[in-house]
C-alpha cells in the first residue's frame, strides 16, 4: 500500500498485519489493520490458534480486536485515524493450498534464502514488509511462543519488520491471560527489529469475557480497557517511525 507524504496536518501510514503479523496483514500472524490518520495506517497481525472451544477460542479474540480497530476513531496530533484490517492465519497459511504449505511451520524453505518465490509468497512478503505496524494475537504454548506463530514470522527476514511497532495481545482459557507468551515475544520481536509497545493486552478466561462473535459479555469489564491503551501507543509509534523512515528515504535520494 502506498503511503501519502506526511505533512504538518496530515499523514498516510500503512500498517500491515502479521499474523503477526495481524501479520491478518500482522502475523499470527492473525491480522492486518490499516489506520487512517487523515491518512492511512495498516496493521499487520499475527495470531496463532491452537485451542478448541467453539471452534477456536482465539477467533473470539481476533474478532474483538478487529472490531475495535475498524470501529475506532482517534487522533494523533493533528491527524485523524481510521483503520483497515487484514489477517494472516497459520491454519490457512500452512494448511492445504496455503502459500507456505510446502515449507511448513518448521521453515523448510525460509523466504529470505530464496530469490525465486511463488507469486503468493511474494505477495505475503510484500504485505509484511509494507506494514507500518503489527499486532500479534496469540495464546501461549508450553509457557512460550506457539511454534505456528514463530514459524510464520520466521519465514521472513528482519528487514521486513525493522523500525516498526508491534502490539501484543495474548489470551487464555485460564486465569493468566497468556502473559508468558507476551514476555517471550518481546526479545523475539526485538531481534526482528520490531519495537513492542510497552502496554500489553492479556485476556484471561476469554470464554467468560467474550461472546463467539467477539463482542464483550460485560462492556464494563476492566480487562477490556487494555486494548485502547495499547492501540494508542502503537498509533503514536507508527506515526513517529513512519515519519522518520520517510525522512531517511528522502535523504538517501
Amino acid at each position: 500500500m502506498a503511503a501519502a507524504k506526511v505533512g504538518p496536518t496530515t499523514a498516510n501510514v500503512a500498517l500491515k498485519k502479521l499474523y503477526f503479523l495481524v501479520l491478518q496483514e500482522i502475523l499470527l500472524l492473525h491480522g492486518n489493520f490499516v489506520f487512517e490518520f487523515g491518512t492511512t495506517i495498516s496493521y499487520h497481525f499475527d495470531t496463532s490458534f491452537l485451542r478448541g472451544g467453539d471452534k477456536r477460542t482465539g477467533d473470539r479474540v481476533l474478532k474483538y480486536v478487529v472490531s475495535a480497530l475498524t470501529g475506532r476513531e482517534s487522533t494523533c496530533g493533528p491527524n485523524s485515524l481510521t483503520h483497515n484490517v487484514t489477517v494472516y492465519d497459520p491454519l490457512v497459511v500452512f494448511g492445504p493450498g496455503g502459500c507456505l504449505a510446502d515449507s511448513g511451520a518448521e521453515i523448510q524453505a525460509p523466504t529470505f534464502f530464496s530469490s525465486e518465490l511463488s507469486p503468493e509468497v511474494q505477495q505475503m512478503k510484500e504485505t509484511i514488509a509494507g506494514a507500518d505496524a503489527y499486532i500479534i494475537v496469540t495464546p501461549e504454548y508450553n509457557h512460550s511462543i506457539p511454534p505456528a506463530l514463530s514459524g510464520l514470522m520466521g519465514h521472513f527476514g528482519g528487514s521486513c519488520y525493522k523500525y516498526k511497532p508491534c502490539g501484543i495481545v495474548t489470551y487464555s482459557v485460564g486465569p493468566w491471560g497468556g502473559m508468558r507468551a507476551a514476555m517471550a515475544l518481546r526479545p523475539f520481536l526485538a531481534e526482528l527489529g520490531a519495537l513492542s509497545a510497552s502496554s500489553l493486552v492479556g485476556l484471561p478466561s476469554v470464554g467468560d469475557m467474550l461472546n463467539e462473535d467477539g463482542t464483550p459479555k460485560d462492556t464494563e469489564n476492566r480487562m477490556l480497557k487494555q486494548l485502547p491503551a495499547m492501540l494508542e501507543q502503537v498509533e503514536f509509534l507508527a506515526m513517529a517511525l513512519k515519519n522518520q523512515r520517510d525522512l531517511v528515504a528522502q535523504t538517501a535520494n
